[in-house]
């Protein structure tokens, strides 16, 4: 896979994820897919939040999502997100969770965060599209 991508993720006690995660996203498509309540959405969530410092869908419903990132009842929470092919970063960009801050030290800039965000999701349509085209096919 050439040019800039995601790798790896890894997180612990965000969201509905109340243990260590970690996710491999170097293929050309990742699919997640689970039962309702696994962590999908906070998987997704994770990224976004590592990439540019905040998650906009939970900020127009609630103005104060910070404090709710941080697993009920976990002291501490974290993501760890690698990239490659990417000469501004060269470390995992490394979010600290605590049920008083969110500490994102390292932002990609706008440019490169929206390269990857949109990325992130593929709307349901798209999706079904997809499905049945890799379906049709052999």
């Amino acid at each position: 896979m050439d040019g800039a991508h995601l790798y790896r993720i890894s997180l612990k006690n965000f969201r509905s994820i109340d243990r260590k995660v970690e996710v491999r996203l170097d293929s050309p498509v990742v699919l997640i897919h689970g039962q309702n309540g696994v962590g999908k959405t906070s998987l997704l969530s994770a990224i976004e939040l590592a990439l540019t410092g905040a998650i906009p869908s939970m900020e127009r419903a609630d103005p104060d999502y910070k404090k709710q990132l941080l697993h009920q009842g976990a002291a501490k929470g974290n993501i760890s997100l690698e990239l490659r092919n990417l000469e501004e970063i060269s470390q995992p960009l490394d979010v600290q969770i605590t049920s008083e801050n969110v500490a994102v030290p390292i932002i990609l800039s706008d440019k490169l965060g929206k390269f990857f965000s949109e990325r992130c999701y593929l709307p349901q349509s798209a999706l079904t599209q997809l499905l049945t085209i890799y379906q049709e096919s052999d």
